[in-house]
């Protein structure tokens, strides 16, 4: 039932495309270099709408300059075109301390993500591009809104000073903070749902036991032929309490074939990965048969007739565990047997890759690892002991080992960095938002300062101005967090949960912490200001009314 293919494929596309097995290298995805770039995107819309906010919120003071020039025949397009050109300095501004700053993090930078940038990378023709039309872009998004409401203005209005009042209460201004804090909260709930499902994956009974287990690749021919009288010797050592040799590992997966189970013919193969093994293998690794036994020297039939399978595999040949037993199975190419036994599935592969039928056969010599189970209370004494052993059964050669557990921590590299990554966006982005909640309510405060001392005057107490200044911003953060759920909650589930077939769903206590950490940060962001309005003097505020 397999059919084959030959595809072409670009050597520049494997590194970020490519899904087959057996590359050059680990590869990398594409669609994380999409997210990224779109976050970064994010952040600088936040940083974008922080500068229209702000530059609305104090037009009063620059009504009388649109004024006059309107007085003495300026057109709008000028003052449109002087407007846009402020921002484009500051985004040619901004562009000059980014790279500085850019190139003091480049270490920090490579030493995390595993690279070799200089400097340099920065002034390549296609970067000096990209940066250009990002000052361009950033500039006309950050300065278009103020450019045009700030040249609307009518020279008569501006001097009978009708703009001084209620320029705060922008609608417009309300939709962007919410816009921007949503983008912040949605950060926050989708760092926590991707740090939820890493630690998922981390902890997961994977259906054997991981911890202790001391790895060490066979590198000659002579150790795996060998195995019986090596692994003896080890294990007369106290500190290793189980030993095993075998061409595969959970996480290193065995060799791919084709095999035919009982009631089918030559045209009706199954693929399966396939583990060689010693007899001891699965009570090493501890793992679970459900059905039957494990291999054992009391049966001849088993070094070259006995097959373990797990679960998948006796259900896609369309039996249950108890039925698998005793039935025959072969490779496509010979070696008939039958099942002695079914484990319970295991997860010899990533947990973003689905358990497929594997199948666990005795072999004499094509044994590419040695694991060994280790007394946790001694590891650095048994370690040294097979050091030791390694250097006369594999002369002139480097030992390398590794411990299983880290091994398989290492297959989630790419999503650690993520989570990492996110995290550092979803702090960059909420104190982008914070510092534009912190400018308007500065000139909130200072707008309503006379409101402030005419309610203390009748009598309004410093927590009941506190929280009438401070609802508001409370206010639109809450709409944000409305608006940021249920669509970061879709997102989440549909375009990222959906690429793992093992996964967590999302729990409410993500949103409720990301909810209630935007609306204390709001608080402290905004809190300075407001206390201190609340709790200036009246006399000082209405002393010129």
């Amino acid at each position: 039932g397999i059919s084959m293919q030959f595809v072409i494929q670009k050597m520049t596309d494997i590194h970020l495309r490519s899904k087959l097995q057996g590359e050059i290298e680990p590869t990398g995805d594409i669609v994380y270099v999409y997210v990224f770039s779109a976050i970064a995107l994010f952040i600088l819309m936040i940083a974008c709408i922080n500068f229209m906010n702000l530059s609305t919120a104090r037009s009063s003071n620059r009504a009388r300059e649109v004024g006059l020039r309107k007085v003495f025949g300026a057109f709008r397009i000028n003052l449109v075109g002087q407007f846009l050109l402020e921002s484009m300095l500051l985004s040619l501004a901004s562009l000059g301390l980014a790279l500085g700053l850019a190139s003091l993090a480049l270490p920090l930078f490579n030493n995390f993500a595993g690279k070799e940038m200089t400097a340099g990378f920065f002034f390549q023709p296609p970067i000096l591009v990209g940066m250009l039309v990002l000052i361009i872009f950033s500039g006309l998004m950050a300065g278009s809104y103020p450019a045009f409401f700030l040249s609307g203005f009518q020279p008569i209005a501006v001097f009978r000073g009708v703009l001084s009042k209620g320029a705060k209460s922008s609608a417009l201004r309300k939709v962007l903070v919410v816009f921007q804090f949503s983008l912040s909260v949605a950060l926050i709930i989708g760092t926590g749902i991707v740090l939820r499902q890493i630690d998922y994956m981390k902890n997961k009974d994977l259906g054997f036991d991981k911890e202790n287990i001391l790895v060490v690749p066979v590198q000659t021919p002579a150790t795996a032929r060998n195995h019986v009288g090596i692994k003896a010797e080890l294990l007369q050592n106290p500190n290793i309490t189980q030993a095993t040799f075998s061409s595969g590992i959970p996480g290193r997966t065995g060799e791919l074939r084709l095999m035919i189970p009982e009631g089918k013919t030559q045209s009706e193969t199954f693929s399966m990965f396939v583990f060689r093994s010693d007899y001891d293998y699965v009570p090493a690794y501890r793992m679970r048969l459900i059905a039957g036994r494990n291999f054992s020297e009391e049966f001849s039939t088993d070094a070259n007739e006995a097959y373990i399978v797990n679960e998948v595999a006796a259900r896609r040949f369309g039996w249950t565990p108890d039925e698998a037993i005793g039935k025959k199975l072969a490779f496509a190419e010979g070696r008939p047997g039958k099942i002695i036994g079914v484990l319970s599935d295991f997860h010899y592969q990533p947990l973003n890759q689905e358990i497929e039928p594997m199948a666990l056969m005795l072999e004499k010599q094509a044994l590419a690892f040695v694991s060994m189970r280790l007394d946790p209370r001694n590891t650095s004494v048994g370690i040294e002991f097979v050091r030791e052993k390694w250097a006369t059964l594999e002369p002139g050669r480097e030992f390398d080992y590794f411990f299983l557990d880290d091994d398989l921590a290492t297959r989630y590299a790419s999503e650690d960095r993520l989570s990492d990554i996110l995290s550092l966006f979803a702090l960059l982005a909420i104190v982008i938002a914070c510092l534009g909640l912190f400018g308007l309510a500065s000139y909130t405060a200072e707008q309503r300062t006379r409101e402030i001392g005419i309610r203390k005057v009748l009598g309004a107490s410093i927590n009941s101005v506190i929280v009438q200044l401070s609802k508001e911003f409370i206010k639109w953060v809450m709409v944000a967090n409305i608006v940021a759920w249920p669509l970061t909650y879709w997102l989440m589930r549909n375009y990222w949960l959906s690429g793992f077939p093992y996964r967590t769903d999302p729990t409410l206590w993500i949103f409720l912490t990301a909810g209630a950490a935007s609306i204390v940060i709001a608080l402290l962001t905004v809190g300075f200001q407001v206390v201190r309005a609340a709790t200036a003097n009246p006399a000082d505020s209405l002393r010129h009314e």
